[in-house]
């Protein structure tokens, strides 16, 4: 079995690839999409840092130009998450 990622000049292309506010960023064939479920309630400082520690980690191993890591938060309320057993630990 082959397994074949695609290219970034594919016909498949993440939204933020159409974004007009980021066509400027040219990406690689080795753009990695983040994508984070988590509960609401961290500050955007917080986030900032977390987006720029992501990119800044991947840069050093295993090599990737920043440019190329997008992330993106998914924001939940936490009585939408269910742990184990099909219960909302969180739901009042």
């Amino acid at each position: 079995m082959t397994i074949r990622r695609p290219r970034i000049n594919d016909s498949i292309r993440h939204p933020a690839e159409r974004s007009t506010a980021l066509q400027a960023i040219r990406r690689t064939d080795d753009v990695v999409f983040i994508e984070i479920t988590l509960n609401q309630g961290r500050s955007l400082e917080l986030k900032k840092a977390f987006y720029a520690r992501i990119a800044e980690n991947l840069a050093k191993n295993p090599g990737l130009r920043q440019e190329d890591v997008l992330v993106n938060l998914v924001e939940v309320a936490k009585e939408n998450s269910s742990f184990e057993d099909g219960i909302a630990q969180y739901a009042g």
